[in-house]
């Protein structure tokens, strides 16, 4: 399978299955399965970036020697 980017993959979500069908994806179950595909690896690169971001939260406190629930004015 081609690796697509993350915009690419959100305009299939987008688009109808008609409109994919269309751009030359042979048949409706074709279109389905990559809307579905193209929505399954959006979600995965979302929870990856969430990750990351806690991830850094963590480290950023660890680093500044407080803990993570504690406010920042303090």
């Amino acid at each position: 399978m081609a690796k697509r980017t993350a915009s690419e993959q959100e305009k299939i979500v987008e688009k109808s299955k008609s409109q994919l069908r269309r751009a030359g994806k042979a048949s409706k179950e074709k279109a389905v399965v990559a809307q579905r595909a193209a929505r399954k690896s959006l979600k995965r690169s979302v929870r990856k970036l969430a990750r990351l971001r806690r991830l850094e939260a963590t480290v950023v406190a660890r680093s500044t020697k407080r803990t993570a629930g504690e406010p920042s004015g303090s």
